[in-house]
């Protein structure tokens, strides 16, 4: 964005209390996001603080805290402020490094609309819910680098523990398996996706502005990272100073993307096993009256992972797959002491029971 019009000075540094002083949003509608938390840092050394931006951020930019007001670039008149500061200098102008950052949430979606979200964005218990976005604006200027083919996203959907929403719209788009919910027709703002967001589990997206949108969010956020990384990725780890929840999976040779590919899928693996284990600890083997444990086997063609998934959604009954059968039986045992809930019984005995239960 060109600098606000008129001759009001720039804030160079300096007092800043009874100030209004404009926080005036540049570049990309993620850089807009990106940048807005510095609002609540100028607010809390005094200064009024007023936010230009692009139109379709205002409502979402006005429960920053510490902004007093939003207004769309075209908006914005010179007897607003009294100083104003480029949004993408305000971290080197507030004297900020990346170890002082302030990378915790400071995004919120609105409470109607997340309860609205809950009806679409639903999954069983212990099944984790993840939206995908695998491409940006194509007017950026570095579009090319960080383009990639989303199959390997959507192969994820073969996963078991998982359900896969797509938060693609505008362009981009692609034929969907049926295994994942698209949603482009109903992300009608910026609004309604931060809502969507606010219900999923993990949000897995290229270096786009919905990237920026998850983390500002406090969301868990996976990022597929180009070689030539955006400046916030810029510092070589797999966590972002600029974020707390972000996770960043790179690509090491243009033009390849099988390494963050694979790496984002035995990191997601790894993630569906920690929460099979987590939901096997806690609701198997506590109880506070009589349980009885069942092994069921079968190859999934004969239904028995249909027949897993159609009792899991009975709250009172814990199933697993097999991959899940180590979290079951380990939590059995570390429990088995813990309350009175096992007897041993005769074979004839417990071949009855199992087949009349």
């Amino acid at each position: 964005s060109p600098p606000p019009a008129g001759d009001k000075p720039r804030w160079l540094g300096g007092e800043l209390k009874e100030k209004i002083i404009l926080l005036h949003s540049e570049g990309g509608l993620g850089d807009e996001m990106i940048n807005v938390r510095f609002a609540t840092d100028i607010a809390a050394r005094g200064a009024r603080v007023l936010v230009s931006c692009h139109p379709t951020l205002k409502s979402l930019f006005s429960r920053v805290k510490g902004v007093e007001k939003v207004v769309a670039h075209n908006e914005l008149k010179p007897e607003m402020y009294d100083e104003w500061l480029p949004a993408m200098s305000a971290a080197l102008s507030l004297g900020h490094t990346f170890e002082t950052l302030p990378n915790q949430s400071y995004l919120s979606a609105r409470s109607d609309l997340v309860e609205k979200w809950q009806k679409v964005i639903s999954a069983p218990t212990g099944v984790l819910k993840v939206g995908l976005r695998w491409a940006g604006n194509p007017q950026f200027e570095h579009e090319q680098f960080r383009q990639f083919p989303p199959e390997p996203l959507f192969e994820l959907a073969n996963l078991q523990g998982v359900k896969l929403f797509s938060l693609q719209r505008d362009h981009a788009l692609r034929a969907l398996p049926p295994a994942i919910t698209d949603l482009q027709s109903r992300l009608t703002d910026w609004e309604e996706t931060a809502a969507v967001i606010a219900n999923l589990d993990l949000v897995i997206t290229s270096c786009t502005s919905v990237a920026h949108l998850a983390a500002a969010l406090g969301k868990e956020t996976w990022v597929i990272v180009p070689i030539m990384p955006y400046y916030v990725w810029a510092t070589p780890s797999d966590t972002s100073s600029w974020y707390q929840t972000v996770r960043l999976f790179r690509q090491d040779r243009e033009a390849d993307w099988q390494k963050p590919f694979a790496d984002l899928k035995t990191a997601l693996q790894s993630k569906l096993g920690h929460t099979t284990m987590r939901l096997s600890m806690t609701t198997a083997p506590v109880a506070t009256h009589k349980k009885t444990l069942h092994f069921m086997a079968g190859l999934p063609r004969s239904g028995s992972t249909l027949l897993v998934s159609l009792l899991s959604q009975n709250p009172e009954i814990a199933g697993a797959p097999v991959s899940g059968l180590c979290g079951i039986v380990n939590g059995v045992n570390t429990n088995w002491d813990k309350i009175e809930f096992h007897q041993e019984v005769p074979n004839a005995r417990a071949k009855r029971d199992t087949l009349r239960a």
